[in-house]
């Protein structure tokens, strides 16, 4: 499997993908599984290792690009290592072919507001032009303006989709990669909720992930994170203080291989030190 030219970055986002399962046409339905030993025993790693579904590369084959987002969304989202229920959003730049002139134009898929990334349906998403979208960095003000930019994003809209889109959109539209995947696990916000979160990132990622400061979700912080990413070149992540993006730049089935590697050991001897 070759490449793509992607990204992955979270709210507090640690993406652990496992080599993908055989497709299966049971169950049909969520199966709860409960497990009557204490969380982070033998037991407890073992159901949650096993438990969730797996890319199928077989499967994969068959879909179109719509179909892809949605189908690795749904299994990002399904991973309770990956996300909370509800949390996260991805999105994908893909060409298609305008209704009005007949052109092909770079659109951005991305969840829309609201709802569920592991339950989601094709529906779920806004539909945008991403020159539109690009075209916005010239109306914006300043953090006062916010508000402001999100009346604009219906302006935007690609095919009469009626999904609004999130405040979370200009994230996904700012940074230059063709596939965006915005997820919350417990285990990345642990480390960027400490007090020395910056020297946590840097120590038990060895340098591969960069840190910058909490922003809320925005333009303004869409526009920092497509500069900080333009200034450090060769990252495989970036860090938010209390709320981490990490930017992966592979398929997503290799980025267990990266969290998989992460010598966690640092974390006990740095969490009680006073912030420099």
């Amino acid at each position: 499997m070759n490449p793509i030219r992607s990204s992955v970055f979270g709210a507090a986002v640690w993406l652990a993908f496992t080599t993908l399962a055989q497709a299966q046409t049971w169950p049909a339905k969520p199966v709860k599984i409960v497990v009557p030993y204490a969380p982070g025993g033998a037991v407890d790693v073992v159901t949650r290792t096993t438990s969730f579904p797996r890319w199928d590369d077989t499967r994969a084959a068959t879909l179109d690009a719509p179909g892809l987002l949605l189908y690795r969304s749904n299994l990002l989202g399904s991973d309770l290592r990956i996300t909370n229920y509800g949390g996260g959003n991805t999105s994908a730049k893909l060409l298609q072919t305008d209704p009005l002139t007949g052109e092909s134009v770079e659109v951005l898929w991305v969840k829309g507001s609201g709802g569920d990334v592991g339950s989601m349906k094709l529906d779920g998403f806004s539909t945008l032009y991403m020159d539109k979208l690009r075209a916005l960095k010239g109306l914006y003000h300043g953090l006062a303006h916010e508000d402001e930019m999100v009346g604009y994003l219906p302006h935007c809209t690609f095919n009469l989709n009626s999904r609004a889109a999130s405040i979370d959109t200009p994230l996904h539209s700012s940074l230059p990669y063709d596939h965006v995947d915005h997820m919350h696990p417990d285990a990345v916000i642990a480390i960027a909720a400490m007090v020395n979160s910056e020297a946590i990132t840097q120590q038990v990622f060895e340098g591969t992930v960069g840190w910058m400061p909490w922003l809320r979700p925005g333009h303004e912080l869409g526009q920092q994170l497509a500069a900080y990413d333009a200034a450090h070149p060769g990252l495989r992540g970036l860090s938010a203080e209390g709320a981490p993006k990490l930017l992966h730049l592979n398929m997503a089935p290799e980025v267990l291989e990266f969290v998989n590697s992460v010598d966690l050991d640092p974390l006990a001897a740095l969490a009680d030190k006073e912030p420099p």
